[in-house]
């Protein structure tokens, strides 16, 4: 493997992680995500609008990519934001099916195993406070997420605040309109001699 592609991979995975633990650690997750995507697209589109140049037939792909990270991101701020980092990083790094083609064009999903310490993340968790937890399927996952719901209950009081705005107005003045416009001409040219 050349340097340059191992230099890659391993900042590409300072990132994330350090991703995780900022987002983990902001007072509103979902606003810190907000922030980042937005500043993203504002660094990143006008150097891509420039230099890179795709065929058409690439949009799809990368409008459903788009969708599908958008997701993630939701997903994980939500995650973020009723749970600690040591619950949700160790869960969303589990096992995820990857997609691929057969030799018959097919598109399927296959599950990557991915190679994790868990004697020493358990250590680790130990150490800290915290537990930790492997999902290996959904019912595994289904487990562990019902007994994260019994370790702690959070009560979230929440201001919610609604505009109002009134719309009789829209139907009310041309009805009253009508009637006006009726008494008049009820009263002259529609007029009937008893």
């Amino acid at each position: 493997m050349p340097l340059s592609a191992l230099a890659l991979a391993l900042a590409a995975a300072f990132v994330h992680a350090l991703w995780n633990v900022l987002l983990a650690r902001a007072h509103d997750p979902a606003a810190a995500t907000a922030v980042a995507l937005l500043v993203a697209e504002l660094v990143f589109a006008p150097v891509t609008w420039a230099t890179w140049h795709v065929d058409a037939s690439v949009w799809p792909f990368l409008l459903g990519t788009g969708l599908l990270q958008l997701a993630y991101f939701a997903l994980l701020a939500t995650a973020y934001r009723v749970a600690a980092l040591s619950v949700v990083y160790p869960i969303a790094r589990g096992t995820a099916p990857v997609p691929y083609v057969d030799v018959f064009g097919q598109r399927r999903y296959r599950s990557v195993e991915v190679d994790i310490d868990d004697e020493m993340l358990t250590q680790i968790a130990g150490k800290t406070g915290g537990k930790y937890y492997r999902a290996t399927d959904t019912a595994k996952l289904r487990e562990i997420y019902a007994e994260i719901d019994k370790l702690e209950k959070t009560v979230v009081e929440v201001k919610k605040y609604q505009r109002y705005r009134e719309l009789f107005a829209l139907v009310l003045l041309p009805g009253l309109s009508l009637l006006l416009l009726e008494i008049i001409l009820a009263n002259t040219v529609w007029r009937t001699l008893p």
